[in-house]
Protein backbone atom coordinates (compact mmCIF):
# COMPACT_ATOMS: atom_id res chain seq x y z
CA UNK A 1 0.00 0.00 0.00
CA UNK A 2 1.36 3.33 -1.01
CA UNK A 3 -0.09 6.41 0.81
CA UNK A 4 0.77 10.15 -0.52
CA UNK A 5 0.65 12.33 1.96
CA UNK A 6 1.04 16.30 1.31
CA UNK A 7 3.25 17.70 4.16
CA UNK A 8 4.63 15.49 7.06
CA UNK A 9 3.33 16.97 10.63
CA UNK A 10 0.05 18.78 8.70
CA UNK A 11 -2.61 18.60 10.49
CA UNK A 12 -4.66 16.59 7.82
CA UNK A 13 -1.72 14.16 7.49
CA UNK A 14 -0.94 13.98 11.26
CA UNK A 15 -4.62 13.82 12.99
CA UNK A 16 -6.97 12.38 9.85
CA UNK A 17 -4.76 10.56 7.25
CA UNK A 18 -2.14 8.63 8.91
CA UNK A 19 -3.32 7.22 12.74
CA UNK A 20 -5.82 4.72 10.69
CA UNK A 21 -2.91 3.30 8.60
CA UNK A 22 -0.66 3.20 12.88
CA UNK A 23 -3.29 2.00 14.74
CA UNK A 24 -4.40 -0.89 11.90
CA UNK A 25 -0.62 -2.02 11.37
CA UNK A 26 -2.22 -4.96 12.36
CA UNK A 27 -4.90 -5.55 10.20
CA UNK A 28 -3.33 -4.38 7.05
CA UNK A 29 -0.04 -6.87 8.28
CA UNK A 30 -3.01 -9.86 8.33
CA UNK A 31 -3.62 -9.24 5.07
CA UNK A 32 -0.27 -9.32 3.86
CA UNK A 33 0.49 -6.22 3.41
CA UNK A 34 2.80 -3.48 4.23
CA UNK A 35 2.44 0.06 3.74
CA UNK A 36 5.17 3.17 2.67
CA UNK A 37 4.05 6.37 3.77
CA UNK A 38 5.37 9.47 0.90
CA UNK A 39 5.57 12.66 0.72
CA UNK A 40 7.81 15.32 -0.10
CA UNK A 41 9.55 16.21 3.04
CA UNK A 42 13.23 15.23 3.28
CA UNK A 43 13.93 12.00 4.93
CA UNK A 44 14.88 13.62 8.40
CA UNK A 45 11.47 15.22 8.39
CA UNK A 46 10.19 11.64 7.68
CA UNK A 47 12.40 9.46 10.12
CA UNK A 48 10.52 12.55 12.79
CA UNK A 49 7.58 12.09 12.03
CA UNK A 50 7.25 7.87 11.81
CA UNK A 51 9.16 8.37 15.72
CA UNK A 52 5.81 11.05 16.21
CA UNK A 53 3.49 7.87 15.56
CA UNK A 54 6.15 5.64 17.30
CA UNK A 55 6.68 3.40 14.24
CA UNK A 56 10.30 4.34 13.62
CA UNK A 57 11.06 0.55 14.52
CA UNK A 58 8.69 -0.57 13.04
CA UNK A 59 9.77 -0.37 9.09
CA UNK A 60 9.25 -3.76 8.21
CA UNK A 61 5.63 -3.08 8.27
CA UNK A 62 5.63 0.57 7.53
CA UNK A 63 8.08 2.57 6.04
CA UNK A 64 7.55 6.99 5.77
CA UNK A 65 9.84 7.82 2.71
CA UNK A 66 10.83 10.74 0.71
CA UNK A 67 9.69 11.88 -2.47
CA UNK A 68 11.41 15.23 -2.45
CA UNK A 69 11.62 15.90 -6.42
CA UNK A 70 7.84 14.35 -6.38
CA UNK A 71 9.37 11.56 -8.90
CA UNK A 72 6.99 8.62 -8.13
CA UNK A 73 4.19 11.52 -7.39
CA UNK A 74 4.33 13.48 -10.55
CA UNK A 75 5.41 10.40 -12.63
CA UNK A 76 1.90 8.62 -11.62
CA UNK A 77 -0.33 12.13 -11.94
CA UNK A 78 -0.74 12.22 -8.21
CA UNK A 79 0.35 15.60 -7.32
CA UNK A 80 -1.11 18.90 -6.91
CA UNK A 81 -0.29 22.49 -6.28
CA UNK A 82 -3.73 22.70 -4.37
CA UNK A 83 -1.64 24.02 -1.16
CA UNK A 84 -0.23 27.06 -2.50
CA UNK A 85 2.23 27.97 0.10
CA UNK A 86 4.15 25.06 0.02
CA UNK A 87 4.08 24.80 -4.24
CA UNK A 88 3.62 21.23 -5.59
CA UNK A 89 2.96 18.39 -3.21
CA UNK A 90 2.16 14.44 -3.32
CA UNK A 91 -1.89 14.54 -3.57
CA UNK A 92 -3.33 12.98 -0.52
CA UNK A 93 -3.95 9.11 -2.14
CA UNK A 94 -4.13 5.40 -1.86
CA UNK A 95 -2.45 3.21 -4.58
CA UNK A 96 -2.99 -0.99 -3.78
CA UNK A 97 -0.40 -3.02 -5.68
CA UNK A 98 -0.88 -7.11 -4.73
CA UNK A 99 1.76 -9.40 -6.82
CA UNK A 100 2.93 -6.45 -8.74
CA UNK A 101 -0.56 -5.39 -10.05
CA UNK A 102 -2.10 -2.21 -9.34
CA UNK A 103 -5.62 -3.14 -8.10
CA UNK A 104 -6.89 0.59 -6.28
CA UNK A 105 -5.80 3.92 -6.88
CA UNK A 106 -7.47 6.90 -5.46
CA UNK A 107 -6.66 10.17 -5.28
CA UNK A 108 -8.80 13.21 -2.83
CA UNK A 109 -10.91 15.44 -4.50
CA UNK A 110 -9.41 17.89 -2.11
CA UNK A 111 -5.99 17.47 0.34
CA UNK A 112 -7.91 18.36 2.69
CA UNK A 113 -10.42 15.49 2.82
CA UNK A 114 -9.44 12.19 3.66
CA UNK A 115 -12.30 9.42 2.35
CA UNK A 116 -11.10 7.49 -0.54
CA UNK A 117 -7.19 7.17 0.88
CA UNK A 118 -8.25 6.65 4.44
CA UNK A 119 -7.18 3.73 5.89
CA UNK A 120 -10.47 2.16 6.36
CA UNK A 121 -11.47 2.15 2.96
CA UNK A 122 -8.05 1.01 1.71
CA UNK A 123 -7.93 -2.13 3.89
CA UNK A 124 -11.59 -3.39 2.43
CA UNK A 125 -9.47 -3.25 -0.69
CA UNK A 126 -7.23 -5.75 -0.04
Amino acid sequence: VIVGTPAAFSPPCSEQHLPGYVTGLRDFSSKGAKIIVLSKDNLFANYAWAQKFGVSDKQDQIIFASDTNLKFSKGVGLSTTEFDPLGEVAARYAIVVKDSVITYVAKEKAISEVTVSSAEKVLNEL
